[in-house]
């Protein structure tokens, strides 16, 4: 299929051109073809989709959003670069105010995440934990409150943690030893699982260059007993029950992936690319799998994003539909009706940045 070329930045004019125009225009839910030669043919009757700008929440200038989850009416937005590292946006009256700014104080923050299974608590509490200063941060939008609390310390050093209270999953940072860990909390038990694949002598020597290759992007529902592992460096993504058995192996590229072939392609920058995952939101009606194409750069330096799409999975595995993205889009978050809101870069006359976050359907 012809393959059209996206970058991560827009005019400003442009963005605004194609949210009018597309506001504007009929809404249809499935588009005829999908623009990209990074699907087999077994998939081919998967629905292809695109999303539509309902409105511009808000556009930011000399901030930098890094990520955003919805909390009720509210919006819970992360920023980096900058003082204030938390704030609040109300959806109906548009405004945002500070909650949290970086510091060792009571009240401040270092390095907030998001837990990646939208972990709320009982009185209403959207859950975070901060790997710098070992807690777990609750926000309260409607009071623009935090409460902080330490975290269980079998959890220190862990990524892309997905929490339950008495139950974890995750993976630890800065090491390849294992795919992720399954953690019971009260019974301070870290169980690990192992790959899914065999790695020859050739590929674990090459992966001393990058340790960090084999990181996982880890999506977790407690109550579906399902795990799904995406992979931040290969086209591979993975479905497990709680207790480490894995269900189902997924490439959506065919059915002849070779983890060894797939390292060795990486490292000699192959001419035809690879295909990754990005971090992707879940919700209860399924994981949204952000899937990127990558091609070698013209100096042969590195990488560059041709291609980006998002994979709607059920949390049984199997793919639901392709979602075209927005052009610029950094990250974004999905509520109970499957609307997305994405935070979106782009650059005005003058060759600045801005960060759009808009509303989808």
């Amino acid at each position: 299929m012809h393959m059209l070329r996206r970058g991560y930045k827009v005019s400003f004019g442009g963005l605004l051109f194609l949210v009018l125009l597309l506001s504007g225009c009929n809404k249809q839910n499935k588009v005829t073809k999908l623009e990209m030669d990074v699907l087999d043919e077994m998939f081919s009757d998967v629905d292809i989709k695109e999303l539509h700008p309902v409105d511009t929440l808000y556009s930011f200038s000399h901030d930098y959003p890094v990520r955003v989850e919805k909390s009720g009416d509210k919006l819970v937005l992360l920023f980096a670069q900058q003082d204030t590292v938390i704030k609040v946006m109300d959806m109906d009256t548009k405004g945002i105010k500070p909650l949290a700014i970086k510091g060792n104080g009571p009240n401040d923050v270092l390095s907030p995440s998001f837990f990646n299974n939208h972990y709320v608590l009982a009185d209403g509490g959207l859950s975070l934990y901060d790997g710098n200063l070992n807690e777990i941060i609750s926000v309260y939008a409607d009071s623009l409150k935090i409460r902080k609390t330490r975290m269980p310390k079998i959890l220190m050093r862990e990524g892309s943690i997905n929490y339950f209270g008495d139950t974890a999953v995750s993976y630890t940072l800065m090491k390849s030893d294992n795919l992720f860990n399954i953690t019971d909390i009260k019974a301070n038990d870290k169980k690990a699982v192992a790959y899914p694949f065999e790695l020859s002598e050739e590929s674990m020597k090459m992966l001393k260059r990058f340790p960090t290759y084999l990181s996982p992007i880890i999506h977790a529902n407690l109550d579906k007993n399902r795990i799904v592992v995406s992979q931040y460096y290969f086209d591979m993504y993975y479905v497990y029950d709680f207790k480490g058995n894995i269900l189902k192996s997924v490439n959506l590229s065919g059915n002849g992936f070779d983890i060894n072939e797939t390292i060795k392609n990486y490292f000699d920058l192959a001419s035809d690319g690879y295909i990754r995952y990005a971090p992707g939101y879940a919700s209860g009606n399924g994981v949204y799998l952000r899937r990127l194409k990558e091609m070698p750069l013209a100096d042969n330096r590195g990488y560059d994003t041709v291609e980006s799409h998002i994979v709607k999975i059920g949390w049984d595995g199997e793919p639901q539909s392709i979602i075209h993205v927005p052009e610029g889009l950094n990250t974004f978050c999905v509520d109970e009706q499957d609307r997305f809101i994405a935070i979106i870069n782009s650059t005005d006359n003058e060759g600045n940045e801005i960060f759009h976050l808009v509303r989808y359907e």
